[in-house]
């Protein structure tokens, strides 16, 4: 009996979380809104409001050309791996030479030649509980020369840590395409952008709510990388 009353009062909440959500969701979408410019090479698709927060994270592993590590895996904040003005330019397909050549180096010092896997995550926890609900990953498995030439560019998706009260829909958008990074070179860069569907489904009330987490990883012809997330 108690914990009929629980989930029926936790319904409830999320019933009319909808009705705020979706002000915010309209919010999120006015024009300037980070990361959904309309030049963005795949539109997103605004999220129906339910009660949770979001958040994101992301791994790189030094590997071999095959994929297999060879090296630790090391976390990056969203902060420490913001995307440059160079990649966001290249994300809304307004890239220049003026642009690119304001780039500074990234992070760390990286090798003249190798390949890395990164695997990016946008993640959504309960507001009322705190616990993950699901996390949407896009992974880029690359390698570049000593030439800053990205060699080798292969993209995936992947989701984990569904709650059941969550189902996946699989992908609202999906693009990805080589820029000029650096040096002249026309794959020095590549960007990628997934962005997914997730429904919030109760037992007995329904589907209350939708979100759509997305996903973007820019990689150079160094070794370096960046990555952004939202919903």
């Amino acid at each position: 009996m108690i914990r009929a009353r629980i989930v029926a009062v936790v319904a409830g909440l999320t019933v009319a979380g909808v009705l705020a959500g979706q002000a915010l969701a309209q919010m999120s979408a006015a024009p300037g809104a980070a990361g959904r410019t309309a030049a963005d090479a795949m539109p997103l698709v605004g999220t129906v409001g339910t009660l949770t927060i979001g958040g994101g994270g992301a791994t790189a592993t030094p590997t071999d050309r095959a994929g297999d590590p060879i090296g630790p895996t090391v976390s990056e904040s969203a902060t420490a791996a913001a995307p440059s003005q160079s990649d966001l330019a290249a994300a809304r397909g307004t890239q220049g030479s003026a642009v690119i050549a304001a780039r500074t180096p990234r992070r760390t010092v990286h090798a003249a030649a190798g390949c890395k896997d990164i695997d990016a995550w946008r993640y959504s926890t309960s507001f009322l509980v705190g616990t993950v609900v699901y996390k949407f990953h896009q992974t880029v498995h690359f390698c570049w020369n000593t030439a800053n030439q990205l060699t080798v560019v292969n993209t995936g998706t992947y989701v984990s840590n569904v709650d059941p009260n969550w189902i996946y829909r699989g992908l609202t958008a999906s693009s990805g395409y080589f820029f000029t990074w650096c040096c002249g070179q026309a794959q020095s860069g590549h960007y990628g952008l997934r962005q997914g569907h997730f429904d919030n489904c109760i037992l007995k009330y329904g589907c209350v709510g939708s979100e759509y987490p997305w996903v973007k990883i820019w990689i150079h012809g160094d070794g370096s990388w960046s990555y952004d997330t939202g919903q």
